[in-house]
Order: C-alpha cells, then structure tokens, then sequence
C-alpha cells in the first residue's frame, strides 16, 4: 500500500477547518462556507496572511469581499492569523533592534506590552564606534 503524501497547503487547511469546527455557535451554512473558505486560504497561506477580503476576492475569484471580510473577522480566523502577523513583527522589531534601530526597541516594547509580553529582560548596549585617532595615554 502506496502512502499518501499530505502537502502543507492540506495540513495548513485541516487545521483551519478544525478551528472552525470547535465553534458550536457558528450557523451551518457559515461553518460550511468557511471550511470551503479555509482550502482556499491555505493555497497560498503566508502572502494571503497580508491580503485584505478584496484582495483575495480578486484572487480567487469564488467569494465576495463581504465573505471573504466575514471569514477574516470571524473570531477564531482573526486571533489565529493575527498571531501570525505578530511573529513576523516582533521578527522585523528583533532585526531592527540588531542593527541599532531606536525604533525596533519600541516597537518590540509595543508588541509585548499589547500580548502580554514574554517578561525575558533585555539590555542592549550602544557603544560609539571607536576613534583611533584619540590619544588616550595616560600619564
């Protein structure tokens, strides 16, 4: 028996459609829809993070801006993906912090104080770069 090989465009789908489908309240037409909403998603998982519902209407060209806003705001769609779109920022924050960008610190600063933070201390040192043409005898 030949095993079957799952792309992660399916994992990524499954695990989508089950997020949706721990929602008891959600209508059945809704959850329907979302689930067919979520294979789509999944296609193309990291750039579509970005998209807004036009953007992916007109990409996919099967559901309505107004679906797609529907799918985007539903609570469980929106906290997962916005988990995603945190990561990448506290990466850039991270990255621009590296190379000494004020700016990364409050960003990060921003970031943990919203998501509750992961409390780890940071320090970061600035030292001026050094002038060789100092003469820093002492006598």
């Amino acid at each position: 028996m030949e095993e079957q090989t799952v792309t992660l465009e399916e994992r990524q789908s499954d695990y989508i459609r089950g997020l949706i489908d721990k929602d008891a309240d959600l209508p059945t037409a809704e959850r329907k829809m979302f689930k067919k909403m979520a294979k789509y998603f999944a296609l193309n998982f990291q750039d579509n993070l970005t998209l807004t519902s036009m953007d992916l209407s007109v990409k996919y060209g099967v559901y309505t801006p107004d679906q797609w806003r529907d799918f985007l705001n539903y609570p469980a769609m929106y906290k997962y993906i916005d988990q995603y779109k945190t990561e990448r920022m506290k990466q850039i924050a991270d990255q621009a912090m590296l190379s000494g960008d004020s700016n990364g610190i409050k960003l990060r600063a921003e970031l943990d104080r919203a998501g509750g933070g992961n409390y780890n201390n940071l320090i970061i040192l600035r030292l001026p770069d050094r002038d060789d043409n100092i003469d820093d005898t002492r006598h």
